[in-house]
């Protein structure tokens, strides 16, 4: 009898483990089968702001401005309200906060601000539609 246990428990215990492991081996290949998980694509842009106001640059894709500057005669306002306008902003008399929430509400996250030697800068983000 007991030669008939031991190898039988042998067995028993040898196809269980060979199940499980059958099971495990099948999840694992149906898990790296899925095709991997696609992040979203960003875009970015960046706003530079010369220190002496004299100009104002907005790059994002291929689309840029650069503001009208003058050495003779800064005009921050001036250069803000052109592009403020160009990104569909209605208001009269735009204030550089009011350029910033527009380009907000254009889809554009602020994700650095730099104040290097004279320029502010600003980087933005977007996922790429």
């Amino acid at each position: 009898m007991r030669r008939v246990t031991i190898p039988l428990l042998l067995l028993v215990w040898t196809l269980t483990l060979a199940i499980f492991s059958g099971q495990s081996l099948l999840r694992l290949s149906s898990a790296t089968a899925q095709a991997p998980h696609a992040g979203p694509r960003w875009e970015y842009a960046t706003l530079v702001l010369g220190d002496a106001a004299v100009d104002l640059n907005w790059q994002a894709g291929e689309t840029s401005f650069t503001g009208p500057g003058d050495v003779n005669k800064p005009d921050l306002s001036r250069s803000v309200k052109v592009l403020y306008r160009q990104l569909g902003g209605q208001d009269q008399d735009p204030t550089l906060g009011m350029l910033l929430n527009i380009i907000g509400r254009n889809g554009w996250e602020m994700v650095s601000y730099a104040h290097p030697s004279g320029a502010q800068v600003w980087m933005f983000k977007r996922t790429n539609q």
